[in-house]
């Protein structure tokens, strides 16, 4: 039996697309990896807690558990900036070589001083 030529121009027309688009999507899922780490004192090595890991490129983020451990889904090229009070922020770039290196990474995180001026403190009331 011979099918007509519109039928297998019809069916060209939407199952090509349709394959290729899964392939796509196949593709964008493999490149979504977990990325993990800890946040240490860069000079008590104390474990930082309660840091924000923020995913800037893909708009989302985690927090640090109590022993300075975080997981995070990252793609490459992404821009991924941990803060925390009382330390700079940490920017931290997924280039190439951090995407393939598929092992587990530990930041030093350098303590931030903040300078006040002279307080003087009243005594206010009767004692």
């Amino acid at each position: 039996m011979k099918i007509p030529l519109r039928i297998n121009l019809y069916f060209s027309l939407i199952i090509i697309p349709i394959c290729n688009f899964a392939q796509n999507q196949e593709e964008i899922r493999d490149s979504v990896q977990l990325f993990s780490g800890r946040l240490i004192d860069a000079q008590t090595d104390d474990p930082i807690q309660f840091a924000h890991i923020i995913n800037q490129t893909r708009n989302y983020a985690v927090i640090s558990d109590t022993l300075g451990y975080f997981s995070i889904h990252i793609q490459l090229k992404d821009l991924l900036v941990v803060t925390e009070i009382g330390y700079y922020d940490l920017p931290i770039y997924i280039s190439d070589s951090v995407a393939r290196a598929n092992r587990f990474h530990i930041y030093r995180m350098i303590l931030k001083v903040y300078p006040i001026e002279q307080i003087n403190i009243n005594q206010v009331g009767n004692l």
